[in-house]
């Protein structure tokens, strides 16, 4: 436990409170905002796969909560479809919302995964809340084990690539880059690329400098202080944010915020 942070009756409480865009993304903030961050997402999600040509058969989604990315891969064709989650909450929803998906509770910070192999598992803002790093070393052994050999892992996170990053909360973790390489190394994958998955829309992890880093939260925390709860607010701000967070990540090489990583799982017994 980090600074009183208890991974399930945290999120227990979070998706039972706004089970929608809210309680995956920002709580803070409208779910009008939210949705338009998941658009974005979704679309750079969506050109990063036809960038590497990734045409999985067989999903599974870790930590699948309100079934954002279930409906993504569902959209896309998946033949095989499953999810893991750590709340009760959302396994239940799911079971009702989605009866041909294979769904289990799974705290994959301690617990293995019960569904396997797969070509591809998502792992979509999740493992970042994997706070204890003994757990995140499980959760990625656990994650191994579930795809093929020469398989994929999919995540979006905060890696922070940069010399100056921010400092989390208790209910999250920023890991660099270096340390990403490690510990995927240390599980069976090798990092293929990573890309920005929104620029403006969510809050900035690293930055080249200090100065650039504080300029840039300054920034974010002003449009959420304008948004707070209002839903015609966060219409407003998202809509002026949306094109120009979509021409960044489409140019930039790194991106200030979430980034979307992929790793392939090496054939078994290759170090």
């Amino acid at each position: 436990m980090r600074g009183g942070y208890e991974p399930r009756s945290y999120w227990e409480e979070t998706l039972a409170a706004d089970f929608d865009e809210s309680g995956a993304a920002y709580s803070n903030l409208p779910r009008s905002f939210n949705r338009v961050l998941y658009r974005a997402v979704r679309s750079s999600t969506a050109a990063f796969l036809r960038k590497h040509a990734l045409r999985p058969r067989s999903v599974l989604d870790v930590g699948f909560g309100t079934g954002i990315w279930l409906d993504f891969w569902r959209s896309r064709g998946v033949e095989r479809l499953a999810g893991v989650d750590l709340t009760d909450v959302a396994v239940e929803q799911a079971r009702t919302r989605y009866p041909d998906v294979e769904v289990a509770r799974v705290d994959i910070g301690s617990e293995a995964i019960p569904f396997g192999p797969f070509d591809l598992v998502s792992a979509m803002n999740v493992l970042l809340h994997v706070v204890d790093p003994a757990a995140f070393t499980h959760a990625l052994r656990g994650i191994r084990a579930a795809v093929r050999s020469g398989g994929w892992l999919l995540a979006m996170e905060p890696v922070a690539v940069r010399a100056t990053r921010l400092q989390p909360g208790p209910s999250s973790a920023i890991r660099t880059l270096d340390e990403w390489r490690e510990q995927l190394d240390a599980a069976g994958f090798d990092i293929v690329a990573l890309r920005p998955a929104t620029c403006l829309l969510s809050n900035p992890v690293d930055a080249a400098s200090q100065r650039r880093l504080a300029a840039m939260s300054r920034l974010w925390f002003g449009v959420s202080r304008f948004v707070g709860r209002s839903e015609w607010r966060g219409a407003v701000a998202a809509a002026a944010l949306y094109p120009v967070d979509r021409a960044c990540t489409r140019l930039a090489r790194v991106g200030p915020s979430g980034k979307l990583l992929l790793a392939r799982a090496r054939p078994d017994g290759r170090h």
